[in-house]
């Protein structure tokens, strides 16, 4: 997963603190988002991850090509990278939130 760190990063807009992820190689490069609400379930002994998503700015692609499943394959990568990483630097542990 760690490739995928070379093709995405973290950009803010002038008029908002909101972190965004814009995708900056492959396919949808160019495509700004931020994710919504993101949850984990257990399945037999099998976690699975579930997530909502706003496209900010499309970047002229069609609207139903980033709603396809392989669009949201991409953003899973990302968010499962990212958790990966936040995983690591609390030594594993989770702080639950139910906000």
């Amino acid at each position: 997963m760690e490739r995928l760190k070379q093709e995405y990063r973290y950009v803010k807009r002038k008029d908002d603190d909101q972190n965004y992820i814009v995708l900056h190689q492959g396919k949808y490069s160019g495509v700004v988002f931020h994710y919504g609400r993101i949850t984990i379930n257990e399945e037999k002994d099998q976690a699975k991850l579930s997530f909502d998503y706003t496209v900010i700015d499309d970047n002229g692609y069609e609207k139903g090509m980033l709603e396809t499943p392989e669009f949201k394959n991409v953003l899973g990568d990302v968010l499962v990278e990212e958790l990966d990483e936040y995983f690591k630097e609390q030594d594993g542990h989770f702080n639950e939130s139910n906000d």
